[in-house]
């Protein structure tokens, strides 16, 4: 967050991009070697293509973090019925955890 910002006390429109950080982030939650195993799934995960925004807003003295993901291919190969319902889990708190990084690293920043 900007100077001026904090010395105005949050109270103007700011917007800042993390969406390389956040993109590159993703991928290595995902491709970790560890997470294939939180769905079960004795393989790996490989994300081919990203796409999407990461950035922060300060709004009316609010702090808002946005993750976008327009389109997210991953390759993987499983039969399982119940894999696909673990898969989305995994995606939605790799988003949760990359979100919980962007707070993280702002605080590390001020």
């Amino acid at each position: 967050m900007s100077e001026w910002n904090k010395i105005s006390g949050n109270w103007s429109f700011e917007e800042r991009d993390f969406s390389k950080w956040g993109k590159d982030r993703m991928k290595e939650i995902i491709q970790d070697p560890q997470t294939p195993k939180t769905c079960s799934y004795d393989g790996t995960f490989k994300v081919t293509k990203i796409e999407g925004d990461v950035f922060i807003l300060v709004s009316h003295g609010q702090l808002k973090h946005i993750v976008t993901l327009d389109e997210l291919k991953v390759v993987f190969a499983s039969t399982a019925e119940a894999f696909e319902t673990a898969f989305k889990k995994m995606i939605e708190d790799s988003v949760v955890r990359l979100k919980e990084e962007l707070k993280e690293k702002l605080a590390a920043a001020q």
